[in-house]
């Protein structure tokens, strides 16, 4: 389920006008994917997984969460 706030909050934008606004969902999306993370490892701690799977998606998880962190840096600056 968090996965899938990722996108659904930047989404929602939409129905803002600002960078400000936008910049806000960026964060709020950040947050899903910090927690997606942490279900991912908790799926490796239970053996849902395995600990080669959960690393190549923890890895491009945190890829994801520094542009995101980026992306909501610029919109922040030009708001």
């Amino acid at each position: 389920m968090a996965s899938s706030s990722v996108p659904a909050n930047i989404v929602e934008w939409l129905a803002r006008t600002t960078n400000k606004d936008f910049a806000h969902f960026v964060s709020i999306s950040h947050g899903s994917l910090n927690e997606a993370i942490t279900f991912l490892v908790l799926a490796e701690k239970l053996a849902y997984t395995t600990k080669a799977e959960s690393w190549k998606l923890v890895q491009d998880f945190e890829e994801l969460a520094s542009m995101l962190s980026v992306f909501r840096k610029t919109l922040s600056q030009n708001s």
